[in-house]
């Protein structure tokens, strides 16, 4: 393909803007050709913000239009399934937010249709891209501290200390910190260490009644993993974390056969620590090959600045080649989630 991807984003929330409108429009090979958004005004205000020439307020409307190649699914957890699928019926290449779906048999629609109808699909777990997240992988890959054993993740952030929750704290259309956050960690599990075979789950909302009064969604998780290869580990999860300035936290602690990998991962810093059994502690820096044209104060730019991202999918589209992540990993994640939501419900292992 040598024109320009013609694009149709559906949302049109703070997010929408910093990550898709900002790589694709820093893109030039990617055209914004046409916004969704529910609220017309809003909706209007985001597209002369960025330049985008046709907006509409129902995806439906949008895909009938035409004119496009490819549709960006940035809507809420409960309208990826419906959404997506209305643009795979249109041969059109899809990206979807994580998490993929509501159910794992959702997202195994999503993927099972969109490999059938040829197109390009990816599943926007962000981590991937990020320097130090890559780093990780790199050091497991070449075995710098054996075979991983056990391991101990951790991902909170304070946003849902706000009164705001709005949709993600209402569990007709969430699954909670369960799929925000935990999406991204079970994804990163299986990039760095493999399948997850067995999950156990306790789940908590702290937060306030929905507007109807219903009970919240899980705004904090404990998650034990088991993994294919014999390795088990934990993953503690929340949005109600006191931390600096509501940042999110990263911190991932892998055990090995000859060592221990530490990453502490909280914008703007990330620190990698490696402790060997020839060697003491030692910071290890993450090499700036993998930055991408970012920098080490804002990782994030390798989004608008290399192949990352929504830039990599477009990358693949021209190229006739899949993307990765697809919708295969999502699907991946997704039956961890629901494993998760399982166990918390019964109170028993289940496995994935």
């Amino acid at each position: 393909m040598s024109d320009p991807v013609r694009v149709g984003v559906i949302g049109t929330s703070a997010w929408t803007e910093r990550m898709y409108l900002a790589s694709l429009g820093s893109d030039p090979h990617a055209r914004v050709a046409a916004l969704c958004g529910r609220r017309p005004e809003h909706t209007r205000e985001v597209a002369e913000r960025w330049g985008v020439p046709r907006t509409f307020g129902d995806h439906r409307e949008m895909i009938a239009a035409g004119g496009l190649d490819a549709v960006v699914v940035a809507a809420p957890d409960d309208e990826h399934h419906p959404m997506t699928l209305a643009a795979l019926d249109a041969g059109l290449h899809v990206l979807c937010e994580k998490p993929l779906a509501r159910t794992v048999a959702q997202a195994e629609e999503m993927w099972r249709r969109a490999r059938a109808a040829g197109v390009v699909h990816m599943t926007l777990f962000t981590l991937r891209w990020l320097p130090a997240h890559r780093f990780v992988r790199e050091l497991l890959a070449a075995g710098r501290i054996g075979e991983p054993r056990a391991f101990a993740f951790r991902f909170v952030h304070g946003l849902g200390l706000r009164e705001d929750l709005r949709w993600r704290g209402d569990p007709a259309r969430s699954e909670g910190v369960l799929s925000d956050l935990g999406s991204h960690v079970f994804d990163l599990v299986h990039w760095w260490l493999g399948p997850v075979t067995g999950v156990s789950a306790h789940l908590r909302g702290f937060g306030p009644p929905t507007e109807d009064g219903a009970a919240p969604a899980n705004d904090s998780a404990l998650v034990t993993l088991e993994l294919a290869s014999g390795a088990h580990g934990t993953v503690h999860l929340s949005s109600r974390a006191w931390v600096d300035d509501r940042t999110p936290t990263q911190e991932f602690t892998i055990f090995g056969s000859e060592g221990t990998l530490e990453a502490r991962l909280a914008r703007p810093d990330a620190e990698v620590r490696l402790v060997t059994a020839d060697a003491g502690w030692g910071v290890v820096p993450v090499p700036e090959r993998l930055y991408g044209g970012a920098t080490p104060d804002r990782p994030t730019a390798v989004f608008t600045t290399g192949s990352a991202g929504p830039r990599a999918w477009i990358e693949a589209i021209r190229e006739g080649r899949p993307a990765t992540p697809d919708f295969e990993d999502g699907w991946r994640a997704q039956g961890v989630i629901d494993a998760a939501l399982e166990s918390a419900r019964t109170g028993c292992r289940t496995a994935v």
